[in-house]
C-alpha cells in the first residue's frame, strides 16, 4: 500500500494549517519481501478554513476519480502501486509546470478571441495581449504576498466603490484599479506616488492615480 501522512499544524484556534506527504516506495531488488522508501512529495501550507485556489486544484487532481482516469490513459494497474504512481505523477514539478503553462497558453487563446481594444491598438493585438497578461500575473503574485490588499480583487467589496461598474461591458474596473495598481503605484517610487490633480486631462496621464472624474472628462474628448 502507498503511504500518505498527514500533518496538521495549527498556531491558534481559528487558524490550521495542513500538510500531505506522499512517501513514493518500490521493491528491494535483493529481498523481494522489503521496499525500499523513496523521495518525499509535499503538499504543504493547506489553509484549512480558508483553502487557497491552486491547493483546491491539486487536490481535486488527486482525487480517486481523477487518479483512475489517468492510470487508465496512461496504461497503469488500477491497484495501490498505480495509485502511488498516479499522486507522485500529480505532484511532478515539470507536471504541474507543463499545465501551468498549458493553462496559461489556452488563457491567451481564448483572450485574443473576446479582448477589444481602441482602433488604434488593433494592429498589435497580439502585443497588447501579452502586455495585459503579465501585469495581471504581476499583480496576483504580489497579491498572493499579501502585498497588495485582497479587498481589491474582491467584486463584493470593489463593485459599490465604483462608478458605473459593468462586469460583461464596463471597464471602470480597469481603469480604476489594475490600470492604477500598473502605472501609478507600482511603476512609480514609492516617494513619488500621489494623486493626479483635478484639473482636466490634455493628455493620458500614467504616472499617478486617476479620479472618476478625469476619466470622464477623458471619454468626452
Amino acid at each position: 500500500m502507498p503511504a500518505v501522512v498527514l500533518f496538521r499544524a495549527q498556531s491558534d484556534a481559528q487558524n490550521a494549517n495542513l500538510t500531505i506527504a506522499f512517501i513514493g516506495r518500490r521493491a528491494h531488488k535483493r529481498e523481494p519481501d522489503r521496499d525500499v522508501l523513496q523521495k518525499v512529495s509535499l503538499l504543504c501550507g493547506i489553509n484549512c478554513k480558508q483553502p487557497h485556489r491552486g491547493h483546491l486544484d491539486i487536490l481535486e487532481q488527486l482525487s480517486l476519480q481523477s487518479r483512475l482516469n489517468w492510470t487508465r490513459k496512461n496504461d497503469k494497474e488500477q491497484n495501490f502501486g498505480g495509485l502511488l504512481a498516479a499522486w507522485l505523477n500529480e505532484l511532478n514539478a515539470d507536471a504541474l509546470n507543463k499545465r501551468f503553462y498549458g493553462d496559461l497558453r489556452d488563457w491567451f487563446k481564448r483572450a485574443q478571441t473576446t479582448i477589444r481594444f481602441p482602433q488604434n491598438l488593433r494592429d498589435k493585438k497580439e502585443d497588447w495581449v501579452i502586455r495585459l497578461i503579465t501585469r495581471l500575473l504581476f499583480i496576483w503574485f504580489i497579491k498572493e504576498k499579501n502585498l497588495v490588499a485582497e479587498d481589491l480583487f474582491n467584486e463584493k467589496q470593489i463593485a459599490p466603490i465604483l462608478k458605473n461598474y459593468d462586469r460583461q461591458k464596463g471597464d471602470s474596473y480597469y481603469r480604476a484599479v489594475l490600470q492604477n495598481l500598473f502605472f501609478a503605484t507600482l511603476n512609480a517610487p514609492i516617494g513619488k506616488r500621489e494623486f493626479s490633480s483635478r484639473r482636466k486631462q490634455t493628455h493620458r496621464d500614467f504616472s499617478r492615480y486617476r479620479y472618476e472624474k478625469e476619466i470622464a472628462d477623458e471619454r468626452k474628448n
